[in-house]
This record gives structure tokens, C-alpha cells and sequence, in this order.
């Protein structure tokens, strides 16, 4: 019975003629189905229909409570919704369930100090503007797709262009989502390998430019049925390619990375002004290599530092040298004793305004330096066993004189001081063919 029940819910809508017509994606041009949009917290009603924001700019921002990209960004679109008023509509779009979402709201440090509605447990939205990566922005201008970026393009000058009704002509961001990170770039052809009799003696590198609309991505496989050590690097930068092979990238801070003086933005993205997406599409790229499983990792190592130098015509290695560095020091030294609390970390971040960062100790504060600004590396001058939360304006971390004067205030100084540090430096060869053609 209960089988029939639902057969005949199922085939009603059918044979009635009232079935809704199947959801196809959008792109540039469309006209956007007048749905309604349910779940919404954060907003004066619970449900709304895209027809309510007709004279408005509506931006769908599709984003995970797990993506701190997507985080950080939650600031900035929070100060564009107040600045614009009535003229805009930012909707975060994410298909959590209330539950975890509401959670996030409350708890996470950026997150509870942002306004933006949030579109909860969405199914209908991410089929209009299927995506694969988060963040994910669709921008709707009276009813009309008019772009689909990631999150770095919103902002100021790129809503009054939308808004002054221009259709801007910006690259569609295209997440291709059937691509197998686990096929090879490089692949003997079907003829050579019959004649191959022993395909487990096979040494083979490759390296291409970027692969467009591929996510960044580090694969480093252990083959025991064909005895071949497989590693990939996809979409990586200059720098990235040799910090992701020849260490331990997640311990080798970026400070340890002396790149060229001259067209260093072509090694790493550092010029804001540009879009990370073209950058990376100019400037990044994959490499691949197979070992025999017998092959040692310093082997490995020098294989791939021989393959990057080669390909690249650059040149990598590691030196000790006597780098121009900072310590962070109190400006008065003798003040500090082991009960001195300036700021307890959960008070600083409970705080916190949205466009603020709250580091737990100097020592994590130093860290984020060191991850943070190329070829200068910071040291913590300051004792461990000293309790002391930090809470700095994001914008401080844009230099080093802001970040200098950011400490200023709470009594902090950075401390020009010259150290041996392990380099790793990155020289551009005279006939550098690949950074020379991007400029």
C-alpha cells in the first residue's frame, strides 16, 4: 500500500502537467528561474524568492564552514554589504545542515562577527552554478547572470561596475570536476610498450604549464604491484614546486625562501593587485615523475631539484647564510615575569572585530610571520613560559613598517638582528625561458 502511496505521489505531478522543469546550469547571459529560496537565517524572513531583489545586485557566495579561504573572505563581504545598503545582497550559500552551520555562526572567531544571511542545506542553487572548488561567486544583476568568479573579485570597484550595468567580461571560473588526479601527464605510447621488457626500470619526468581550471594538488603514490615510486605536483608555483619536492613544506617556512630580487612575483604570488586565478594561470605549474621503488629518497631529491633546474632554467639549492632578520622583543624586557597576562586569548577573541587577527602566544604570532613574508625570517624573542595573547588588524600583516607599528602599540618591537639560517634560494639562470615569457 504504502508502495502505491508513493507511486501515485510520483506520478501525479506527471500526469497532471504540473512536473517543474528540470534545473539546468547558468552561465553569462542567463536568466535566472524566479525560485524560492528557503532556510535562510541571518535575514527578516526564513524563505525568499530571487524576484524579491530585482533592483538589486545579488551575490551567491557557495562556501564550506571548513574553507578558511572562504572564512577569511567573510569580512571583507560583510563591509560591502553595509557599505553598499540597498544596492546589494550577499547570500552565503553552503548545503550544511542547520545544525553545523548555526555552530559555526556561534563559535567560529570570524564568523560571529558577520551580518551576511546564510542559505542553509542548499540543493537547488549549486545545480543553477555547479562548482567543484569553494569559494564559488555568482553574481546576478535584475535577474541576469552577469559573472562567475571566486571570492577574490568582490570587491568595491567590481560591484559599481556591475552595478553601473555593465557586463564585466571576466574569465568564468570553470572548476572541471571528472579530471583524475591519479592519471598520468606523461604516458609511454601503446607501440614502445610492447617492445618494453621490463617497464619497472623506467625513469620519466615531465613538467607543463598550468592546468586550467584544475585544482592545486600533491600526490605522492607507492606502486608495489608494478615496484614504481609515482610523484605529482599539480598547479604549483616556481617556489612552490621546490619547497612541495625538496622539503617538508608544511615545517620550511616560507621566510626561508630567497627568492630572485627582480621578478619575484613571477615565483610566487605576492602582488595582490593581480587575480590569483590569472596569476596561476600565467605562472604555476605541474610536474610528474616515476622511480623505480628501489630508488632512494635522497635520490628522489636530487632528481627532481635536477629536473626543476632543468625545466625551469632556474636554480635551486640550499645555503647557510647571513640573513637581515627580526626578533620579536618587549620594549622593555625587564617588565616581563612569568605571571604577566596582557591578554587572555579567549577574551581577545571573543573581541575580536572582524577584520582582526588573535594570535595564543609571541611564539604563534612569529610563526604566522614566518609563513607569511618571503626572504625575511622572525625569531621569538620572547620566553615561552610568558602567557601573552596578541591581537592585531589583518591589514598590519600587509608589510613590515604597518606590522612594526601595529606591535608598537602593544609595547612589542621587532628587533633588526643578522642570523645564519638555511636558505633555500632560488636564482634565475641566464636564459630563463619560462619567466621571461611571462612578462
Amino acid at each position: 500500500m504504502k508502495y502505491i502511496i508513493g507511486l501515485l505521489a510520483t506520478l501525479l505531478p506527471i500526469l497532471s502537467g504540473t512536473q517543474s522543469p528540470p534545473i539546468k546550469p547558468l552561465t553569462i547571459g542567463d536568466t535566472v528561474p524566479d525560485i524560492e529560496i528557503n532556510n535562510i537565517i541571518n535575514y527578516k524572513d526564513s524563505t525568499a524568492k530571487l524576484s524579491d531583489f530585482k533592483d538589486k545586485l545579488v551575490i551567491l557566495d557557495f562556501m564550506n564552514t571548513y574553507c578558511l579561504s572562504c572564512i577569511e573572505a567573510l569580512p571583507r563581504f560583510d563591509s560591502l554589504q553595509h557599505q553598499y545598503g540597498d544596492k546589494l545582497q550577499i547570500f552565503i550559500v553552503t548545503n550544511e545542515t542547520k545544525e553545523r552551520v548555526e555552530k559555526f555562526l556561534k563559535t567560529n572567531p570570524v564568523a560571529k562577527n558577520v551580518s551576511i544571511p546564510v542559505i542553509m542545506g542548499d540543493t537547488i542553487l549549486e545545480r543553477l552554478f555547479p562548482h567543484r572548488f569553494v569559494s564559488h561567486e555568482a553574481w546576478i544583476n535584475n535577474g541576469i547572470v552577469k559573472a562567475i568568479t571566486g571570492s577574490e573579485y568582490v570587491k568595491g570597484e567590481n560591484v559599481l561596475t556591475i552595478l553601473s550595468g555593465k557586463t564585466p567580461g571576466w574569465e568564468v571560473k570553470n572548476d572541471i570536476g571528472d579530471y583524475d588526479y591519479n592519471s598520468s601527464i606523461m604516458v609511454v605510447n601503446a607501440t614502445a610498450a610492447n617492445y618494453l621488457s621490463n617497464d619497472n626500470k623506467i625513469f620519466q619526468s615531465v613538467l607543463t604549464p598550468c592546468l586550467k581550471g584544475i585544482a592545486t594538488r600533491y600526490i605522492r603514490h607507492t606502486d608495489s604491484i608494478n615496484k614504481v615510486v609515482k610523484i605529482k605536483a599539480i598547479n604549483y608555483s616556481i617556489a612552490g614546486l621546490y619547497l612541495l619536492t625538496l622539503t617538508v613544506r608544511t615545517k620550511f617556512p616560507f621566510s626561508h625562501v630567497l627568492l630572485p630580487s627582480d621578478d619575484a612575483d613571477l615565483f610566487e604570488y605576492r602582488d595582490r593587485s593581480v587575480y590569483r586565478n590569472m596569476w596561476q594561470e600565467n605562472n604555476t605549474y605541474c610536474y610528474e615523475a616515476t622511480f623505480p621503488i628501489t630508488t632512494s629518497p635522497k635520490a628522489i631529491r636530487e632528481k627532481i631539484n635536477l629536473d626543476l633546474d632543468t625545466y625551469l632554467q632556474v636554480q635551486g639549492r640550499f645555503e647557510i647564510r647571513k640573513m637581515a632578520s627580526y626578533l620579536l622583543i618587549k620594549d622593555t624586557p625587564t617588565s616581563i615575569s612569568k605571571k604577566y597576562v596582557p591578554g587572555d586569548y579567549a577574551t581577545l577573541s571573543s573581541e575580536a572585530a572582524a577584520d582582526q587577527l588573535v594570535f595564543i602566544s609571541p611564539g604563534n604570532l612569529v610563526n604566522k610571520l614566518n609563513n607569511t613574508f618571503w626572504g625575511v625570517p622572525f625569531f621569538n624573542g620572547i620566553s615561552p613560559s610568558v602567557r601573552m595573547a596578541i591581537k592585531l588588524d589583518a591589514k598590519a600583516l600587509d608589510n613590515i613598517q604597518s606590522l612594526k607599528n601595529a606591535l608598537k602599540k602593544q609595547n612589542l618591537v621587532l628587533k633588526p638582528v643578522t642570523r645564519n639560517v638555511e636558505m633555500l634560494v632560488l636564482i634565475k639562470t641566464k636564459n630563463n625561458q619560462f619567466t621571461k615569457l611571462q612578462n
